[in-house]
């Protein structure tokens, strides 16, 4: 599991990227906001490694409850085509990132 992070550029629109605290190793099969709002889930007001490997975590694990015949590397790919979008990172091209707002409703609502 790799981090994104928010920022506000210099027109005010949130703009997501790889942290640079990430690795980017060619090994992360996924990327997760490193970043916690706590008034507005869309800021970042907090950051660290320690918040983006539970949100996979916890996705994965409710998925395997739902799905319980399914194995770990379907879990996966059930993840990756509902709960992600694409960020393109530039040179190092384009990575899947947990999106927080699918994720949020899927975690409240258990469906897709």
């Amino acid at each position: 599991v790799g981090a994104t992070r928010w920022y506000e550029n210099e027109n005010g629109d949130l703009k997501e990227y790889r942290a640079k605290y990430s690795s980017d190793s060619s090994g992360i099969d996924i990327y997760a906001s490193g970043s916690i709002g706590l008034q507005d889930p869309e800021r970042a007001d907090s950051w660290g490694t320690s918040f983006f490997a539970p949100k996979v975590a916890a996705t994965m694990a409710e998925l395997h409850r739902l799905y319980p015949n399914l194995s770990s590397a379907q879990i996966e790919d059930l993840m990756k085509s509902n709960l992600t979008h694409d960020l393109n990172t530039g040179s190092a091209g384009t990575i899947q990132v947990l999106d927080y707002q699918k994720n949020f409703e899927f975690l409240n609502n258990q469906t897709f």
